[in-house]
């Protein structure tokens, strides 16, 4: 496993009704791993660039995806569930 860390940048348009009148926010999202293990603490570092919105941010929603890989002698199992 990797020990660097994993970057996202995400720019959406936000508020607005419908798509209209919306503007514009970039956040950076760094993780410090690229795979987590079971106990393992997962550290997320959020840099919002929300300079030309009319209004505050107001909180953030993070999903993780668990995915699990098992092998077996004729078998290979993938799994892709929401945590």
């Amino acid at each position: 496993a990797s020990n660097a860390n994993l970057n996202a940048a995400i720019d959406v348009r936000v508020g607005g009704l419908l798509g209209i009148g919306g503007s514009r926010s970039v956040t950076q999202v760094v993780f410090n791993q690229q795979q987590y293990y079971p106990g393992d603490k997962c550290v997320v570092n959020l840099l919002c660039d929300n300079s030309n919105c009319s209004s505050a941010v107001k909180s953030f929603k993070i999903k993780l995806k668990r995915k699990v890989f098992a092998r077996g002698e004729r078998i290979q199992m993938y799994v892709d569930k929401d945590t």
